[in-house]
């Protein structure tokens, strides 16, 4: 390989390996304030007198949920390690919800977030992921 070539590799091999760093540097920023969201959502919610908690789940890694529920349903994340000091110093108790995690997933802890967002109109819904 000529060395203006191989130049032209290693230029772009670095090239792509900070792209991939930079994306990775952004998808956890928005990671982070993703899991500051979901704890101060659930603090304002259990301030209203709602139910909202966080607990450990024992059949994940060490990343402690926090969970609040709506009146379209339960919701959940998995929030990482580094934020458990301010879960701790957080108005939430340390608890499961009554009744233990309901089993929704992804598409139905939002559908359920879209859904209390909206207050629960079925005329104001437009998504038809989104149950009626």
């Amino acid at each position: 390989m000529s060395d203006l070539l191989k130049g032209l590799v290693e230029s772009a091999a670095r090239g792509a390996a900070e792209e991939v760093a930079d994306e990775v540097n952004a998808a956890d920023r928005a990671y982070a304030d993703r899991n500051r969201m979901a704890l101060a959502w659930a603090v304002d919610r259990h301030r209203m007198g709602c139910d909202a908690g966080y607990y450990d789940d024992d059949t994940e890694t060490e990343y402690p949920v926090v969970w609040v529920v709506l009146p379209t349903g339960q919701v959940s994340w998995h929030i990482t390690p580094d934020l458990r000091d301010e879960l701790e110093a957080s108005r939430l108790h340390e608890q499961e919800p009554v009744g233990g995690y309901d089993g929704h997933d992804r598409d139905l802890k939002n559908q359920r977030i879209v859904r209390h967002a909206l207050d629960d109109k079925p005329d104001r819904l437009s998504s038809p992921a989104v149950p009626r």
